[in-house]
């Protein structure tokens, strides 16, 4: 989810997690909250986790709002997110990742997806207690998601030692 806009003081422009939802291998770029009267209002711009109950988990939510805690992922039910990373630090997550723009292709062009020495590399879960087995086995480009037992964070994979090598002597 990228470049939504939420208004009048609204959370959630990314996504608005509630009930018992799970947000798996996403990526939450670019999204903004604003208010009619007060202009920006960065308040959760990414995700908010609405319910004790929802799950955030191997998930990039970066450069929302303002880039900052309150306008990436909120204050509700910040104990939801599990392998996941931003630009800050979750405290409560014991598995978070923080991450940069070096991390990504082009974040100023919108490409977020990893670089081959990226932090999300390897940095996601395949417990399926955290990713339930009806998950897609792919990637937004068709990619496997699961490459040696291995998971990014975020909705593309990297793909790494793919190929063949022929040495001719």
């Amino acid at each position: 989810m990228k470049n939504n806009i939420c208004y009048n003081k609204s959370t959630g422009a990314g996504i608005c997690a509630d009930g018992t939802a799970k947000v798996v291998n996403c990526t939450l770029a670019g999204n903004t909250a604003s208010s009619y009267s007060s202009g920006a209002y960065n308040y959760s711009a990414g995700i908010y986790v609405n319910s004790a109950n929802a799950m955030v988990v191997n998930s990039v939510i970066y450069g929302n709002g303002d880039n900052s805690a309150l306008s990436n992922f909120g204050t509700a039910n910040l104990g939801r997110f599990f392998y996941c990373g931003s630009a800050v630090t979750n405290e409560s997550c014991a598995t978070w990742t923080v991450l940069t723009d070096a991390d990504f292709v082009n974040v100023s062009a919108g490409n977020m997806r990893q670089k081959r020495d990226s932090r999300l590399i390897g940095r996601g879960t395949t417990d399926e207690n955290y990713r339930p087995s009806d998950c897609s086995p792919l990637d937004l480009d068709g990619n496997e998601r699961v490459i040696n037992r291995r998971i990014d964070l975020g909705c593309w994979e990297v793909l790494t030692g793919i190929g063949s090598v022929y040495i001719l002597r």
